[in-house]
């Protein structure tokens, strides 16, 4: 179980997200059909007053340990705003990655936002 109170799409004009964060969100997943595909399903809920519950499913497919190409859709409760997510992630190191990807490849609009990410991954 896991948090992301990051939202979407920022309208400078307002300052605010035009879109909430996922709020609290689970995930189950595994390897499918290729070493190295994984497939993953989850649920999430940003406003408990509306109680509204939306979902998601991504895949990801990792090249020797370096690079993963990312596939996803999510918003998967009310199809009108449902989004095909697409990316690259690089791996820099063991414990730094690079993230490059677009959220909403598909809309018509041209509302795709474009994702840079850099991210350091530890354990304790």
């Amino acid at each position: 179980m896991e948090y992301d109170g990051q939202g979407y799409y920022y309208n400078r004009d307002v300052n605010q997200f035009q879109e909430k964060e996922k709020g609290i969100f689970i995930v189950f997943g595994r390897e499918v059909l290729v070493p190295g595909l994984n497939a993953n399903i989850g649920a999430n809920m940003s406003d408990f007053k509306e109680d509204k519950l939306y979902g998601f499913m991504n895949f990801d497919y990792s090249i020797e340990d370096k690079v993963d190409l990312l596939c996803e859709y999510d918003n998967v409760n009310y199809f009108p705003t449902a989004r095909l997510n697409g990316g690259v992630r690089v791996f820099v190191s063991e414990d730094i990655f690079v993230d490059l990807a677009a959220r909403d490849i598909t809309s018509s609009s041209g509302a795709s936002e474009r994702i840079i990410r850099i991210a350091y991954k530890g354990k304790f």
